[in-house]
């Protein structure tokens, strides 16, 4: 075997076990996820439009339901209490969205809890990875602007927004629920860029799901 082959060789291994070692950690964060996903419902507002009146209309409603839902939430001490508090108070939820789009719009809402695809997102120093989750959703009007995503519970919607704190009270809730480890797996969020970028990959994808 030439020189030349002996090194082209040696670098198809080395990729070859950069590769293989890359799918295992992600089918490590990918298992982290689906654990911190039965534990958590996040919240999704979508607002009618990208126009500037649309969003800041979105910010509003997000505002006052938020709000209206903190002491609500607070009284959730799991993932099954937060849900039913969520569907008891479905109708006052939607009430509140529309009392906001009354002196803006007055457009549709349409509140509903689902199951939907995040993207990585930090809130705070938090940062949950890329998945499915259950959610609490709005959508307002035909909802084809851009989002705004917050974690409902345990309730991490109710940051310092100014200073991107979680609260105290909010990671003690997470490390209730959560394992050790996957609540550590909140932290480094570099992990879940990483996930996004190779999962658009579809030979890294078989070779994650082969893992």
């Amino acid at each position: 075997m030439t020189r030349k082959k002996m090194i082209l060789l040696s670098i198809l291994i080395g990729l070859f076990g950069a590769t293989t070692l890359t799918a295992s950690k992600l089918h490590d964060i990918q298992e982290s996820q689906v654990h911190i996903a039965k534990q958590v419902i996040r919240f999704h507002i979508r607002a009618n439009s990208d126009t500037t009146k649309d969003q800041e209309e979105k910010m509003q409603v997000k505002k006052e339901v938020i709000a209206y839902l903190q002491p609500i939430m607070a009284k959730a001490t799991n993932i099954s209490e937060g849900r039913q508090l969520l569907l008891k108070h479905q109708n006052e939820i939607k009430e509140k969205a529309e009392e906001v789009l009354k002196t803006t719009s007055n457009r549709k809402v349409t509140v509903y809890l689902t199951k939907e695809k995040f993207p990585t997102k930090s809130y705070g120093d938090m940062t949950f990875p890329p998945g499915e989750y259950e959610a609490l959703r709005i959508d307002i009007g035909e909802a084809k602007g851009h989002n705004w995503w917050c974690v409902m519970y345990p309730s991490l919607c109710f940051l310092d927004e100014t200073h991107g704190i979680v609260p105290d009270e909010s990671k003690e809730k997470l490390q209730n629920v959560l394992t050790e480890e996957d609540y550590k797996a909140l932290q480094p969020k570099y992990r879940f860029k990483l996930l996004e970028m190779l999962q658009s990959n579809s030979w890294i994808k078989r070779r994650i799901h082969k893992s």
